[in-house]
Formats: structure tokens, sequence, C-alpha cells
């Protein structure tokens, strides 16, 4: 089943347009530079138009420092008010006694493998 904000992805009219690779490229070819508050939005805007024609939607947030948890609401219950369930799953999952037994068993074979002199110590 698609997700509900994903659209088949339409061809880039403009390959000018279209940025390619790693999507994390914005936070770091502005170092040592400032932007205008205008400049930071005609940028988010231009991001959102390569994106819609990439078959995306992009879908606005609360920044209530609870962003993540509200998209990820968004995503699974179609409502981002749904973040503090999201929340509350998360951190039960995080100290769940089977995810915690299971890490620590992980951390107590490495430690023994690592003891081991003639041992690789790629896990």
């Amino acid at each position: 089943m698609p997700s509900p904000t994903r659209r088949s992805p339409a061809p880039p009219e403009d390959p000018e347009e279209d940025e390619g690779g790693y999507n994390s490229e914005d936070e770091y070819n502005h170092l040592g530079v400032a932007m205008s508050e205008e400049e930071w939005r005609e940028k988010d805007r231009k991001f959102e138009i390569v994106m819609r024609k990439k078959g995306y939607i992009i879908k606005h947030m609360v920044e209530d420092g609870s962003c993540l948890f509200r998209a990820v609401a968004d995503q699974i219950y179609g409502d981002q008010e749904m973040h503090a369930s999201v929340r509350n799953h998360c951190m039960d999952y995080i100290v769940s006694p089977k995810r915690l037994f299971t890490f620590l068993f992980h951390i107590f074979v490495y430690i023994f493998r690592v003891k081991i002199p003639i041992t690789s110590h790629n896990i």
C-alpha cells in the first residue's frame, strides 16, 4: 500500500532543477554564509518544488520540539496530534527488557571476542 503522502514520481522537467546526491548537502554548503529569512524561505520553496516533481508532498508540522514524532504520527495515524502516543511507544520500545538484554548480550560478545588476540574484531 503506498504512503498517503507519496505519489508516482514525475520525471524532472528541468535537469538543472533536479537536485541529486545526498539529501543533507544543504547542511554543508551554507557554512559561513549568512542568509536572510527571505532567502531561507526561497530555498525552502525551491526544495518543495523539486520534491513535488519527484512525487513527494511536504507536510508542515508544528514546531514544538515534537516534530519528528508528529511526522511519524501523521504517517501512521494520519494525525500529527497523536505525537504523544508515538513518543510513548518509541520510548517503551527503547527501554524494553528484551531490547536491552539483546543490546547487552551483543556488547558482552564483542568484549569477549576482543579479549582473544587472534580473533578479528569485526562483528
